[in-house]
């Protein structure tokens, strides 16, 4: 079943009381019977939610996928699902490189663990952390990124930059993680009263430019290796954007966001010396841009 599948139905009468029937579909996906309890949540403009009373974690427990080419990916999608068991089995014994392979695929998500190896299967668990604050996990990673830009400004050696860059894995690790949160809220999976499908779309649109520039700070950390130099000031310029476009969308401080549309064209100007400079700000004007 489609995750925003749309149908009509007409509301029929039984005993001088209304009633609908629930698609056949959703019913089987969520393992609902005669009895189950459903809770009804009224929300924006008369919509009524419905969920059931305990949310399913997840709906396949155990995925089998076979070592090739697209494991990456797939072991992705089997995260962002929330499968809780992922085996991978190879038809030959797994080479040392080809264990390595899947360790750094493993190593790539968050609260997710190698538990069980053989020659030719290996067992990877999700600890799942469906409590965790999300207001939380989108600090972090605002916090990873912004310290970035900021060591950045005052990096010296290899050894502080690979640190920087080290901090980007982790940034990725929580954006995968966020993103199984809000899927978790819009499949039923993980039930939620605090967001609307228009936060969950916002926030999504948030953390991908949140991801965006940590990759484009990557990507600056890189050039400075091979010695490409930019100007300390408009690195700690930009930290205070950051700060600044970050604060109105929590806050949803339009008066603040305004400031970007007033200085854009002075601020691109300013760093127009730069390309990564000039993306990184655009990224932050387009979280500014959420505010409206």
């Amino acid at each position: 079943m489609e995750e925003f599948a749309v149908e009509k139905r007409r509301l029929q009468e039984l005993g001088g009381s209304l009633f609908i029937s629930l698609p056949q579909e959703w019913v089987k996906t969520l393992q609902l019977k005669k009895g189950s309890e459903l809770v009804l949540e009224t929300g924006q403009n008369n919509q009524l939610c419905l969920s059931p009373v305990k949310a399913v974690r997840t709906l396949r427990k155990t995925r089998t996928l076979v070592f090739g080419k697209y494991l990456h990916r797939e072991l992705i999608a089997e995260y962002l699902f929330g499968t809780e068991i992922i085996v991978v089995e190879k038809k030959d014994s797994f080479s040392k490189a080809e264990r390595q392979q899947v360790f750094n695929y493993t190593n790539y998500l968050m609260n997710v663990e190698i538990v069980e190896e053989t020659a030719t299967k290996i067992t990877i668990q999700h600890f799942h952390t469906e409590d965790a604050p999300l207001k939380m996990l989108i600090q972090r990673m605002f916090f990873l990124t912004h310290t970035m830009l900021l060591d950045l400004s005052a990096a010296k050696t290899k050894e502080e930059i690979d640190s920087i860059l080290q901090r980007d894995m982790t940034v990725g690790k929580i954006y995968l993680n966020i993103i199984m949160h809000l899927r978790s809220f819009l499949t039923g999976r993980l039930l939620t009263k605090e967001y609307s499908l228009i936060d969950i779309l916002d926030l999504r649109l948030l953390i991908k430019q949140i991801e965006l520039i940590g990759d484009e700070i990557k990507g600056l950390a890189h050039a400075v290796l091979e010695g490409q130099k930019y100007k300390r000031e408009d690195i700690n310029f930009l930290a205070d954007k950051y700060s600044e476009a970050f604060k109105s969308y929590v806050e949803k401080n339009v008066v603040v966001a305004q400031t970007f549309w007033d200085s854009e064209k002075r601020d691109k100007e300013r760093l127009r010396h730069n390309e990564y400079l000039v993306r990184i700000y655009m990224h932050i004007k387009d979280i500014s841009d959420l505010v409206i």
